[in-house]
Formats: structure tokens, sequence, C-alpha cells
């Protein structure tokens, strides 16, 4: 039995999420400057990364940025050496963007300590409560989603203009 409240755990854990939204952010922050690059020009190599090669029209609607913001940003990450646009083999109609081979080693050096730190956390939990971390991360991600969702909505409601015309 726990000697938590479970309201007030609830609002702890949701404070909680609100701090670790506020260090992820500066981190980011941190790594844009460390790179040379901005917020969302990070963003976009961070897609790639995680989700593998992609078109630019998959790439901008991933981030909700126009065509013309996406090329900059593209091209910004091209010259920075971070990302690159590379014919795709089994379309050759089709432009992939990818991260460049040697953004890995510069991934390691930003990010490396942290998820080192990470692992060494989660392994002191037990699996059953690393089951429960991992089903209450997929559930707040869904939610996030379907929020941004919802919150566009409202914006393309509100201001009468197509989905494309509310990107920012």
């Amino acid at each position: 039995m726990s000697n938590y409240d479970r309201d007030e755990l609830i609002e702890e854990i949701g404070r909680g999420l609100m701090r670790l939204q506020s260090a992820v952010d500066d981190v980011d922050e941190a790594a844009a400057e460390y790179l040379g690059v901005n917020r969302t020009d990070l963003r976009c190599l961070g897609l790639v990364v995680t989700r593998g090669p992609m078109t630019a029209g998959e790439l901008a609607e991933a981030t909700r940025l126009t065509a013309g913001a996406l090329t900059t940003a593209l091209d910004r990450l091209e010259r920075a050496g971070y990302a690159r646009r590379v014919r795709d083999l089994a379309d050759r109609r089709r432009v992939l963007v990818e991260p460049t081979d040697n953004f890995p080693a510069v991934a390691e050096e930003i990010w490396g300590e942290t998820g080192k730190e990470m692992v060494d956390v989660l392994l002191g939990y037990s699996t059953d409560e690393l089951v429960t971390a991992k089903n209450f991360v997929e559930q707040v991600v869904g939610l996030h989603v379907r929020h941004t969702a919802l919150i566009l909505e409202k914006k393309r409601k509100a201001t009468g203009k197509p989905e494309a015309d509310v990107r920012g």
C-alpha cells in the first residue's frame, strides 16, 4: 500500500511532465546552438534520424512547414553537413532526405552521455515498471498527437483558412 494521495500524485506527475518538457526544450536549444542550426532545422534532422529517410513532402507534412520553409531548412542542414538529399534507389524520380554519414558521430558527442545515463536510470526499474512506463509514454505521445490535430483544426476554423495556410 502506498502513502501517496492519488490526486496529489497525479498533480505531481503533471508538474513533472511540464518540467521534463522544459528540460528537453533546453537540451534541444543547446544542441541546435552546438550544431550551428536553428530549432526548426534540428527538428527536421531529428525526424530523418528517428524515422529514416523521408521525401521533402513527407518531412513538410511531419513538421507542418511550407515547401519554401522546408527547402530553406534543408539547404541550411546540407551546408552544415548534417543532412543530404539523395535519389531514391527504388524510384529514381523521388528525392529522399537523410542524415549524412558523419552525423552519428556528431550526435554521439551531443546526446551520447545522456543516452548512457538514461539507460542507467531505466536499469533501476523492474520489468513490470518498465512496461508501465512504456505504456504511459505511448499513451502520452498519442494524446499529444491528437491534441496537436485538434488545436490546428480549431485554428483552421477560427481563421477560415485551409490547413496549408495555417502552417507556421
